[in-house]
């Protein structure tokens, strides 16, 4: 919002729940474009209604900012690889390609975060010849519930991870809290860390270890990228915003 102050324009904000169907119409007429901030899917549907002057920030479509999702979620592995940890987990978002998929697991809509993310797993793990451990890929949507159910379908494997990277931190609040529903304690008995670095993950006890994403960098930069587009000009778009490693309570050495 500061961002768009300081080039004199209004920002009006409108938030979207998936069981609503908004009436776009007023602000199409009015506005000079849209930003989408973490659309997900569903935010593919809204840009026949919005501007044709459209950034989406962290979601789907032709002019979106993104974090480097693979590139970050490469630090969160070597950090548990450093730690020690050899055998290692991974909860990733939506996800739908078939070589990607785990056997016996529904199919969703894949999401361009998710794919990166697990990309980094896959080759991670193959480069440094740990190997996928059998089970040991699991799905969840994103949401703490998946994540909670995706912990305990890896933790019930004959030789459970001792760490495991969650591609989303709501899902790593499910994971710790999977685990300690289990007599387990996280760090102690399994490692977490997550991605997105949310409110909720300094105040989690244990502190959640994840990747800050610069959000309000993002949205200061797409605010800037906005009005260009609707002034007219050609601006140049910047590449993936790196994401930084923070290390809090919920990860040791195995």
């Amino acid at each position: 919002m500061r961002a768009a102050e300081a080039l004199n324009y209004d920002l009006v904000v409108m938030m979207l729940g998936e069981s609503t169907a908004p009436d776009l119409s007023v602000m199409t007429r009015m506005s000079v474009g849209a930003l989408l901030i973490q659309p997900g899917l569903d935010g593919r549907g809204l840009r026949g209604e919005l501007s044709a002057h459209t950034v989406s920030v962290d979601g789907p479509g032709e002019r979106q900012l993104m974090v480097d999702n693979y590139g970050g979620a490469l630090k969160a592995l070597r950090h548990l690889s450093e730690l020690g940890h050899t055998r290692i987990g991974l909860i990733s978002g939506l996800n739908s390609e078939p070589l990607l998929s785990e056997p016996g697991q529904p199919e969703v809509q894949a999401r361009d975060d998710a794919t990166e993310r697990l990309k980094a797993y896959r080759d991670f793990m193959r480069a440094s010849a740990l190997g996928i451990p059998e089970g040991c890929v699991q799905h969840g949507d994103y949401s703490k519930a998946s994540g909670e159910a995706a912990t305990h379908r890896l933790l019930a494997l004959n030789a459970p991870p001792t760490a495991v990277f969650v591609a989303g931190d709501a899902m790593a609040l499910g994971a710790v809290h999977a685990a300690q529903d289990r007599g387990l304690t996280v760090p102690r008995d399994l490692s977490v860390v997550g991605f997105g670095d949310l409110p909720v993950a300094a105040a989690l006890r244990p502190g959640l270890s994840t990747m800050r994403q610069p959000l309000e960098l993002m949205g200061e930069a797409a605010v800037g990228l906005l009005v260009a587009l609707a002034e007219g000009r050609t601006p140049e778009w910047p590449r993936p915003f790196a994401t930084q490693l923070i290390e809090r309570e919920s990860t040791t050495r195995p």
